[in-house]
């Protein structure tokens, strides 16, 4: 069972730099009375050791009665790696979200990627020499290593990747950037793509804008205050890819052969799989006037025109139409054109 050591409980493993053949001459040799007087009256208890968070050993081993006088001394081994310290080469998608496990790729030479998962004491050090201890775990299937900040909290900064192979301490190079996870509060349509976004008009390439998506991992849309609606997802393109850096657009594809005039959202998720919503407008066809252009004659203060559409046309009331020189109102669909003098 595990337990903590105290006085009165010895632990005796075999030093790193001594295989256990000449440690044992040497203490047959001259310090043999020193040892047998220091270790008199101590039973010796084999047990195995567990990892700690850190750089601690849970040390597991028999707590039986000891005769009187006596303490345990517990034996463990440590198996010590047949090879130079890893060099780990950090690639690109090195922007990883705080509270999150985020699998990072590595280059690192075949023979020492083998045994890579023997590194222990992994942190993060900052640029003033601090140092967070974290779980670093060897993902064998994709030539990534998986950093976990689920538990340990990591302030938004630039970090380097640290480890000890044995007890010699070495560096990851390339740098590890931990950014926060976005909230899209200010996310939105742009005006340009909000404008193309028309009902049954096919497929239609929007952007978002006014975030970070960089962690953006899907992105589905669902149509508001129908809560029988079930949210579908549609494909997006990040500008620079996934976790390359700090991303302030995306680009999304949506289908609105189907759709009808009226709110959606778009729903976006990043790691932690929470959906955050983005409102938009799906519009209505615009009218379609068949009659044009409208020739209007100079010299008239007021001229009367009729546009002609569809049965089924929208009447749609536009604020202004530029004309150079003049600005033109269109009222109504049987519309008095009232020609506007410019202003000097």
């Amino acid at each position: 069972m595990p337990f903590t050591t105290g006085p009165g409980v010895w632990k005796i493993a075999a030093l790193p730099w001594l295989s256990w053949m000449p440690f044992a001459e040497w203490l047959r040799g001259p310090l043999r009375p020193l040892v047998e007087e220091t270790l008199r009256d101590t039973q010796f208890r084999s047990s195995f050791t567990q990892p700690r968070t850190g750089d601690g050993l849970n040390l597991c081993g028999q707590r039986g009665a000891l005769p009187p006088h006596t303490r345990a001394a517990f034996v463990w081994a440590t198996r010590i790696p047949n090879t130079a310290a890893p060099e780990i080469q950090i690639q690109d998608a090195n922007y990883i979200p705080s509270t999150q496990n985020t699998a990072v790729p590595v280059e690192v030479p075949a023979a020492q990627w083998k045994y890579l998962q023997r590194t222990r004491a992994w942190a993060l050090e900052s640029a003033d020499g601090h140092k967070i201890p974290v779980k670093v775990i060897k993902l064998g299937n994709q030539k990534s290593i998986e950093i976990d900040l689920q538990k340990t909290a990591v302030a938004a900064a630039d970090y380097r990747l640290t480890g000890f192979w044995d007890w010699q301490h070495f560096e990851a190079k390339g740098e590890i950037h931990v950014r926060p996870l976005s909230d899209f509060r200010d996310a939105k349509l742009e005006s340009s793509s909000q404008n193309r976004l028309l009902a049954h008009a096919g497929k239609i390439p929007v952007t978002l804008a006014g975030s970070d998506f960089q962690f953006t991992t899907k992105v589905e849309v669902q149509k508001v205050g129908d809560e029988f609606a079930t949210p579908e997802a549609v494909p997006f393109l990040l500008p620079k890819g996934l976790r390359l850096g700090p991303q302030a657009s995306m680009d999304v594809q949506i289908d609105t052969a189907k759709l009808e005039p009226g709110g959606y959202k778009f729903l976006v998720s990043q790691g932690d799989a929470k959906s955050h919503p983005v409102n938009v407008q799906v519009l209505p066809d615009p009218p379609k006037i068949v009659n044009l252009p409208i020739l209007i004659n100079q010299g008239m203060s007021t001229q009367h025109y009729v546009l002609k559409g569809p049965e089924n046309m929208r009447l749609a009331i536009f604020q202004f139409v530029v004309f150079q020189p003049s600005d033109i109102s269109i009222l109504t669909r049987r519309n008095r054109l009232q020609r506007c003098t410019e202003s000097k």
